[in-house]
């Protein structure tokens, strides 16, 4: 489940070859902003890009070529 600031997003994930493969990803319909349902629209094409991961120590990074998200526990 990830929220961008306005809709949750929920679906199947899996972990294939270093790869984070999305299936299936269904979202909340809520009218939000603009700029929230921007970034609503670019996490979904993001998550569903099939981003490459990487887990050093604490920092869990995904990449697919043009972004990298580093999720840090904190």
């Amino acid at each position: 489940m990830v929220n961008a600031g306005c809709n949750t997003m929920t679906g199947g994930v899996s972990l294939e070859a270093g790869t984070v493969v999305v299936k299936h990803l269904a979202s909340t319909m809520m009218a939000c902003e603009p700029g929230l349902t921007a970034q609503d629209a670019w996490l979904n094409e993001f998550l569903e890009s099939g981003p490459k991961w990487s887990l050093v120590g604490e920092a869990l990074t995904l990449d697919n070529g043009t972004t990298s998200i580093i999720l840090e526990r904190g």
